[in-house]
C-alpha cells in the first residue's frame, strides 16, 4: 500500500486482529484493503484462528412453537455467547437468510444451510453457504432424493474445506434395509470453473452390518467432516465409530470410541462426540447423574481400534433435580460443556433448561436469558472472513 510507512506483514497483523465490521468498512479504503479483506485466503484464515482464540458462539435449534409442524416452519435457531467484557452468557435470535432450513453445517465460521421441500411426490435439498458474520450467501445447485432407492432412505450432510481452501458439500444417501437394495450414494458438490456442480463418487467404507450415522454429532476440523456412526453385528452388542469424510482427498475412514466402562449404575451410557477447537475431539459419556468428557488428539493415521489416544480429561455428577438431558457441545474456547435438558422447579413442574459448566472447577451456570428451545445444538462458531 502505497505511502503507508508500514510494512504490509505488520498491516495484516493489525487488521487480522479486528473485528469482521469493522474490516468490512476498511474495503472502501483502497484497492489493497479490498483484495486482502475479500480475497485473500491467507488473511482469512489468519484472522479466523485469531477470532476463535478470543471468543466463540452456539447454535441452538429453538422450538417451532406457532406451528403444528416443523416441516411447515423450518427450523428456527438462536445464539449463545458469551460476552468479551462483562463475562456474561447472552441468547439472541439468528435470522435466517431464509425460513425454511432444516439442518445446518458448520467450518471455519462459514454456515451450510440445508432447505427441505417437497414437490408432488418429490424432495428436494436447497443449499445456502452463508456467512453470519458477513451476512453473505451463496445459493448451491439443488439436488432430488434418488428414485430408484427402497422406500426407508437415510440422508447424511457435511460441508467444510481443504487444505487448499476448496469449499465442498457432501450427501451420503443411504438405505439400511435388510435387501439386496442395501447400498450408499456419495455425492460431492464444488466449483468447476465458475459453477458449482454435483457429482458422484465411490469412495463409502465397506460395512456389511446393519448401521446408522447420528446426523445431531457431526461437526468439521482440520479438513475433514466427522459422524458418529453405530453399527450393529448379528447377535452382539452395537460398535460406536467416527466416520470422517477428507475433503480435500474425497475419501472416508473410522475411527473407533473407547469401550464403555462396566457397572457403576444403571442404564446404559448415552455418548456424544464433539469438536473443542484446536485440534481436538471430545467424548461426552453419561450414565445417571455420572459425566465423563473424553478428548482424543486429531491425528492423520486414523485408528479404527478402540481407546487409542482417547484420554479421560473430566468427570462431574448432575444435579439430581435434572430429569433428562443432553450434551449439546463443549465452547467457551473449550472450557464449558453446554448442556439441555428438563428439571423439576419449585412449583413441582417441568421446565426446560440450558446449563453451561465449566470443566475445570465445574461450576454451573444456568442460562435463563433465552427464549424456548428443543435442545438440538447444531454448530459453534467464531467470526469469519470466509465463504466459498
Amino acid at each position: 500500500m502505497e505511502g503507508c510507512p508500514l510494512s504490509t506483514e505488520i498491516l495484516i497483523e493489525i487488521f487480522a486482529r479486528l473485528p469482521v465490521n469493522s474490516l468490512l468498512r476498511f474495503k472502501c479504503v483502497c484497492k489493497f484493503m479490498y483484495s486482502m479483506i475479500k480475497h485473500d485466503h491467507h488473511f482469512h484464515n489468519k484472522h479466523y484462528e485469531i477470532s476463535r482464540a478470543k471468543t466463540d458462539c452456539v447454535i441452538f435449534e429453538r422450538d417451532c412453537e406457532d406451528s403444528p409442524s416443523r416441516f411447515s416452519c423450518g427450523a428456527l435457531f438462536s445464539s449463545v455467547y458469551r460476552d468479551s467484557d462483562s463475562g456474561e452468557i447472552g441468547c439472541a435470535d439468528l435470522n435466517m437468510p431464509s425460513p425454511f432450513v432444516r439442518f445446518v453445517k458448520c467450518a471455519d465460521g462459514v454456515l451450510c444451510l440445508v432447505l427441505d421441500r417437497f414437490s408432488s411426490s418429490e424432495r428436494f435439498f436447497d443449499f445456502l453457504i452463508w456467512n453470519p458474520s458477513t451476512r453473505e450467501t451463496k445459493a448451491l445447485p439443488s439436488i432430488k432424493t434418488p428414485e430408484d432407492y427402497p422406500m426407508k432412505l437415510d440422508f447424511t450432510f457435511g460441508f467444510g474445506f481443504s487444505n487448499e481452501m476448496v469449499g465442498k458439500v457432501v450427501v451420503v444417501w443411504s438405505s439400511t434395509d435388510q435387501s439386496p437394495d442395501t447400498r450408499e450414494t456419495v455425492l460431492v458438490c464444488n466449483q468447476v470453473g465458475d459453477s458449482w456442480r454435483w457429482r458422484q463418487i465411490e469412495s463409502f467404507p465397506h460395512i456389511q452390518d446393519e448401521f446408522c450415522v447420528d446426523n445431531s454429532a457431526d461437526f468439521y476440523l482440520g479438513g475433514k467432516y466427522y459422524w458418529c456412526l453405530l453399527m450393529y453385528p448379528d447377535q452382539k452388542p452395537a460398535k460406536e465409530y467416527l466416520l470422517w469424510f477428507d475433503i480435500g482427498d474425497e475419501v472416508f475412514g473410522l475411527v473407533g470410541l473407547p469401550d464403555k466402562p462396566l457397572g457403576g449404575g444403571y442404564g446404559n451410557w448415552g455418548r456424544k462426540c464433539v469438536w473443542t477447537g484446536d485440534g481436538i475431539i471430545a467424548l461426552i459419556c453419561h450414565r445417571e447423574n455420572l459425566w465423563e468428557v473424553w478428548f482424543l488428539k486429531e491425528s492423520n493415521d486414523n485408528n479404527n481400534s478402540n481407546n487409542v489416544g482417547w484420554h479421560k480429561e473430566a468427570t462431574f455428577d448432575i444435579s439430581r433435580k435434572w430429569i433428562e438431558w443432553f450434551p449439546m457441545k463443549i465452547w467457551n474456547l473449550k472450557r464449558d460443556l453446554l448442556i439441555s435438558g428438563w428439571c423439576l422447579d419449585d412449583c413441582g413442574g417441568i421446565t426446560k433448561f440450558l446449563v453451561s459448566i465449566d470443566l475445570v472447577t465445574r461450576e454451573k451456570r444456568v442460562i435463563d436469558n433465552i427464549c424456548a428451545h428443543s435442545g438440538v445444538c447444531v454448530a459453534v462458531y467464531s467470526e469469519s472472513l470466509k465463504l466459498l
